[in-house]
């Protein structure tokens, strides 16, 4: 607020000799009586100090400078304080300004003016002025309060008063605010940042989107083209298929013979072995180039019994059709220098542990060739952990593969060995041809047991 002189005060003698007017103020009555009567009061007539709150509160700037504009008071480049200065000054008398100022809050507070129109004592606007000071827009009653003509010096030192104190607090909120203000200016750009960082990646996820999709695109039309390739090329084959069946008719009946031919080669080639392991006594050397093992006499009966059986039934079957079989009689008989070692049927059970399903087939060719039983657990990987006791238990010999199995399976399988007595044999590959050297030292052992005389070291 301006700091207003008392209404006594005179500008001293040396500055009105410099051909300064001295400002005199209107002292209002010191009896608490309106001079007007029932006349509101105008801005001039309030007390010295109503004048500052007045404008800086009811007026807005912009409103100011053009009411001073069109009173001819040069605005340019003046600031709001000292235009303030100016408004305050011209309002403490009758002045062009200050009369505009009047014109202009009578009208723009119309409302309020009404609103306290009926009053008629000072106790009711100060009740008034007690409710109106707590809610946000108090401007336009304060001038209706203090031009009202009941509102005695007294109310209008205490309107002002709280005008002040409120002014006070008004900055000291306005100096928080535009704490909060800063705070969250700064809480904004941070939230701009991070929005334009989001916006930039989901641009970025979109753009791999798109390519990805173009990628599956493509990869699908390859997909489509391979496929109406391998259609064509199917019905390529399907029509050469029908083509050479109408040409040769006798085709599937070759096809047959070919199987039938080659099972018979086989039986045979089991038939030689057979007679062979039969007719070696247990002791006699065996021939130059054959590893065959010895047999007890009853063994080598019971092994002489089969072979003939077996050589019996081969030799019935390859005289069904004479003419088919001759070739395969006498190739196996040729074929017999040639022939693998002989393998007597060990009616023996083995555990395999590890290696993958798809080899299956290949280790139950290998055990089955030399006469055992083949038992599989692939170690942990597709079968489960707990049927591995049982698998061993059911088993004479263990081939541990250790290359492909868990450390749980491996302890499991030591473990039972040892506890059990069960022999076990370790191996690193997984192949068919460590197989075929595991199955080679089990059939060494077996036999070693069967003849003491010719026992081999393990």
């Amino acid at each position: 607020m301006c700091l207003a002189r008392k209404a006594t005060a005179v500008w001293p003698l040396e500055s009105a000799a410099q051909g300064q007017r001295p400002l005199v103020f209107e002292v209002p009555p010191l009896d608490g009586v309106s001079k007007s009567g029932k006349r509101r009061r105008a801005l001039w007539e309030l007390s010295a100090s109503a004048a500052c709150p007045v404008l800086g509160v009811c007026l807005p700037m912009c409103e100011q400078r053009t009411l001073m504009r069109k009173c001819g008071i040069d605005v340019q480049g003046r600031s709001d304080y000292e235009l303030h200065q100016i408004g305050v000054s011209e309002c403490r008398r009758r002045t062009p300004l200050a009369e505009r100022l009047q014109k202009w809050l009578d009208a723009h507070f119309a409302l309020e003016l009404r609103q306290v129109a009926d009053f008629a004592s000072a106790d009711d606007l100060r009740q008034c002025w007690q409710q109106a000071k707590g809610e946000p827009a108090w401007g336009g009653l304060m001038w209706a309060l203090l031009t009202h003509p009941a509102c005695l010096l007294p109310l209008e030192h205490e309107i002002l008063g709280d005008v002040h104190m409120m002014q006070h607090q008004v900055g000291m909120v306005t100096r928080v605010e535009q704490q909060q203000w800063q705070q969250q200016r700064s809480q904004s750009e941070q939230l701009r940042a991070e929005l334009a960082e989001q916006k930039a990646r989901v641009q970025r996820l979109l753009q791999e989107g798109q390519q990805r999709q173009q990628q599956a695109q493509s990869e699908i039309q390859r997909l489509r083209q391979s496929l109406l390739q391998a259609e064509a090329e199917q019905e390529r084959l399907t029509q050469r298929c029908q083509q050479l069946l109408a040409e040769r008719p006798d085709a599937g009946a070759l096809q047959a013979l070919r199987l039938e031919n080659t099972d018979l080669r086989l039986q045979c080639q089991q038939a030689n072995r057979a007679l062979r392991a039969g007719a070696r006594p247990c002791g006699v050397a065996a021939p130059p180039g054959l590893a065959q093992p010895c047999l007890t006499p009853a063994v080598a009966t019971s092994s002489s019994a089969a072979a003939s059986r077996l050589s019996a039934s081969a030799i019935s079957e390859a005289s069904a059709e004479p003419e088919a079989r001759s070739e395969l009689a006498l190739g196996g008989v040729g074929a017999a220098p040639t022939a693998d070692p002989v393998r007597p049927a060990l009616s023996t059970k083995i555990a395999c542990v590890g290696g993958r399903t798809a080899q299956l087939p290949a280790f139950r060719e290998v055990v089955e060739a030399h006469g055992a039983q083949l038992l599989h657990h692939d170690g942990g990987d597709e079968h489960h952990l707990s049927q591995l006791s049982a698998t061993l238990a059911a088993a004479d010999w263990v081939i541990c593969q250790v290359g492909c199995i868990s450390h749980n399976a491996y302890w499991r399988v030591k473990e039972h060995c040892k506890r059990t007595g069960k022999p076990c044999l370790y191996v690193e590959s997984t192949s068919r041809s460590a197989l075929e050297r595991a199955m080679q030292r089990i059939h060494t052992a077996q036999h070693a047991l069967v003849c003491p005389a010719k026992r081999l070291d393990v």
